[in-house]
């Protein structure tokens, strides 16, 4: 099942980028419909605007948290400040992040994501595994697309992908890690600081 959902996503996300590519050198070529790149952006782009990159193509899909973890560059706790979205395929997150499990990193980040990809939510916590987006200062983005999302809901936490909840449930039967805790977001911390 990882192996399908690889090719899918990489496949969709190949031609993604190629229709992006293409519309915008055709917008560079046609000058002529009056629109600048300058007009249609409503935020303050953080990079090289013809950027149309977003790092996150699947495949760095692992099927552990240990394995998401190790091939990371940053983890962290943080709470989405702002979204936007950036291209017409992807969406650029603000994050204050509160705790840094792995990596170093200002005290705000930006995450970019494919749109539809659990796209972070304003005013809400999450955990993240993330990676450096290749081409954008201060940039990450989510490693295995989805797999690197946990939210917070109080004691909580919610994932978004299958194989990382199966992981999960065997973490939580650690003894090493659960010690008696009834909090999800506890043992997750516990359980990324104790690999690192």
């Amino acid at each position: 099942m990882l192996k399908n959902k690889f090719i899918l996503y990489l496949c969709t996300s190949i031609i993604l980028v190629t229709a992006i590519g293409v519309a915008f050198m055709s917008f560079k070529e046609n000058p002529s419909s009056g629109n600048t790149i300058s007009e249609n952006i409503e935020k303050p782009v953080i990079a090289n605007i013809q950027s149309t990159q977003v790092d996150a193509l699947y495949i760095d899909m692992k099927s552990t948290i240990k394995e998401l973890a190790q091939q990371s560059d940053l983890i962290i706790e943080g709470t989405v400040i702002d979204t936007y979205e950036y291209t017409g395929i992807s969406t650029m997150s603000t994050v204050s992040i509160a705790n840094t499990i792995k990596g170093n990193s200002s005290r705000e980040i930006k995450i970019l994501q494919l749109n539809g990809d659990s796209v972070l939510e304003k005013q809400m916590t999450y955990i993240l595994i993330l990676g450096k987006q290749s081409d954008l200062e201060n940039t990450y983005y989510v490693k295995g697309g989805t797999q690197g999302v946990f939210l917070e809901k109080g004691n909580i936490l919610a994932l978004s992908d299958e194989e990382m909840k199966k992981d999960f449930e065997k973490i939580k039967n650690l003894k090493s890690i659960n010690k008696n805790l009834k909090d999800d977001k506890k043992l997750l911390l516990n359980y990324l600081k104790e690999i690192q």
